[in-house]
């Protein structure tokens, strides 16, 4: 069976949507399948569930926050990136992913 990963991305930021697609596009060349979960900051349900081996979550510490409520139940591991303000939680910059 396929690896699976989750891509959780803040949606309404531009470049946290075009590296998510980056991220994607790499992790299909590593025969990893990816989804792609845009959030919105105010949306409260869950992505879809499916035996994600990782998520990766692009936005603030809101984003990651949202993405451990759902993947810590599952125990799965959250790869936070930075595209927020202070990046308390998601401490990885983008040009480092």
């Amino acid at each position: 069976m396929q690896k699976q990963a989750i891509i959780i991305v803040t949606g309404y930021r531009k470049q946290a949507i075009e590296l998510a697609h980056e991220i994607a596009a790499f992790l299909h060349d590593a025969a990893i399948a990816a989804d792609i979960y845009e959030y919105d900051k105010k949306s409260t349900a869950a992505p879809p569930a499916a035996p994600y081996a990782f998520a990766v979550s692009l936005g603030g510490d809101g984003t990651v926050l949202f993405a451990a409520r759902f993947c810590a139940a599952q125990g799965i591991p959250v790869f936070p990136i930075n595209f927020g303000t202070f990046g308390f939680i998601a401490g990885i910059k983008p040009s480092d992913w």
